[in-house]
């Protein structure tokens, strides 16, 4: 409680548990992930290190009682929730085997820690990050990294680290860094623009890892795109159109999920699809608005005046009704004085990412040396392919499944592939074109003996490709 203002939970949400769960049967313990606490990325409002958002949590199943707790992100301003529960694993070190748990994150950094206790089977250290200027808001002057072998993503971009897929590209892209805020991992959200590394779906999203409890080793797939992020302040003019208020309220509070272009949370529509459901007339948007549905949580916080203008903006309408604000209930953005701009893409003028390849890879990770063992580019852009260059990683969103006999299989590329890798050497031993791309986790099951593998090629989603409604199901040999 001591790590918010007092009056917090009066008015400030997250850190749910969104990720999913896992189980010690043995033990009747459950871990988790949270989320992080709202608003994403202006915090000036919930000021300290906020827990329990940002954390391993770790609880007993009978009671719910917590056993332990650790925070991998202080004073979360970046969404880097843990979208994924940890792994049950093991661990031998100094000749004893530690049971454990690996906890992948948005950041690209694997914690491992006790299974007991919570204590790190591998040093973790608090390093000293940015400072934000955005009046208000107080950083944390720290951040938890794990030892430099368990960085599993790329941590940063600077002009040294631009792409070099040719000099027009480069070019490119050192032109408009010129005007940006650049440099490592937590760089905080800036009002001239600020590059995101990994970026807000990181590193690894809700896909989540497999692991080889034979081996005790650890198999995690991670994006490297880069993304930009800037913040404007939130109180509009003092004379606006209904539909611009409600995009500016839009953009702040509804699309880090459900974007503008195509949706970054999965399993919520798009703006296109959020106008679908504009239809059905202004009842129905404020009913899901006050209520909530399904994932989506109710904001019943904001005022008539904000829904009607989100209402307004969704259905496409209200650019001709001026709206005078001092005369309106305006909530958010009185508590909130600065918002994103938006989750944007930074790509080159071809669109393909801004930073050095791979732009996706596959981790193997020896837990009880802790270092990663190999690392692979996961995807290719196909236009490149037929350039002739190797495989580059795409964006990806999806984990992999792992067999007793010695495989990987993960979709997840916006090749809209699904691979077949080895789990010693990291070679790919066999893929298949899908009709969409497979943004979900294989699940490996037997009948009668026959080994099989299934995967969801549903498409879409945040990366954004051609949608899908078929699963594939491949037996092994």
């Amino acid at each position: 409680y001591d790590t918010w203002p007092e009056d917090a939970w009066q008015r400030v949400g997250g850190a749910n548990a969104w990720g999913g769960f896992t189980l010690d049967e043995e033990r009747g313990m459950v871990f988790c992930g949270t989320g992080s606490a709202a608003y994403d990325h202006w915090g000036g409002d919930r000021k300290g290190q906020n827990l329990f958002a940002n954390c391993i949590l770790a609880l007993d199943a009978a009671s719910g009682k917590k056993a332990w707790h650790y925070q991998v992100v202080h004073h979360d301003i970046w969404d880097y929730d843990l979208p994924c529960p940890p792994n049950l694993v093991k661990v031998e070190k100094d000749g004893k085997i530690i049971d454990a748990v690996a906890q992948p994150s948005k950041m690209g950094h694997l914690f491992v820690l006790d299974r007991l206790t919570g204590e790190p089977v591998f040093p973790i250290e608090e390093l000293p990050v940015p400072e934000s200027d955005i009046p208000g808001e107080e950083t944390w002057p720290t951040q938890p990294f794990p030892q430099e072998s368990l960085r599993y993503a790329q941590q940063r971009l600077t002009k040294d680290e631009v792409t070099d897929l040719n000099e027009q590209a480069s070019l490119a892209i050192l032109n408009r860094l010129e005007s940006m805020d650049v440099g490592d991992i937590f760089l905080p959200p800036s009002l001239k623009g600020a590059v995101t590394l990994p970026q807000f779906n990181g590193g690894t999203d809700w896909g989540g890892a497999g692991y080889n409890p034979d081996t005790r080793t650890l198999f995690v797939n991670c994006s490297n795109e880069a993304e930009w992020i800037s913040m404007v302040e939130a109180t509009p003019p003092a004379s606006i159109s209904q539909y611009n208020l409600g995009r500016q309220l839009y953009s702040a509070v509804c699309s880090s999920c459900h974007g503008f272009a195509r949706a970054r949370a999965p399993g919520a529509p798009a703006l296109e699809g959020l106008r679908d459901i504009g239809l059905e007339g202004s009842e129905r948007i404020q009913e899901v608005l006050l209520n909530g549905k399904g994932q989506m949580p109710k904001f019943e916080s904001l005022s008539e005046d904000e829904r009607d203008a989100l209402t307004a903006f969704i259905r496409e309408i209200g650019q001709e009704t001026i709206l005078s604000t001092s005369h309106l209930d305006l909530s958010f953005s009185t508590s909130i004085p600065y918002i994103a701009t938006g989750h944007n893409e930074f790509k080159d003028p071809e669109g393909f990412p801004v930073n050095k390849r791979p732009w996706g890879a596959l981790n193997a990770i020896d837990l009880d040396r802790g270092q990663i063992k190999w690392q692979v580019a996961l995807g290719t852009y196909p236009a490149l392919e037929a350039r002739g260059e190797p495989p580059t990683g795409t964006f990806n969103m999806g984990g992999p499944a792992v067999t007793g006999g010695g495989l990987i299989f993960i979709g997840a590329t916006m090749d809209e592939r699904f691979r077949a890798f080895d789990q010693e050497t990291g070679e790919v031993l066999w893929e298949y074109q899908l009709e969409a791309g497979a943004y979900s986790t294989p699940s490996i099951y037997a009948v009668d003996g026959k080994q099989y593998v299934i995967i969801a090629g549903g498409g879409g989603g945040k990366p954004g490709t051609r949608p899908g409604n078929q699963y594939y199901c491949f037996a092994l040999p």
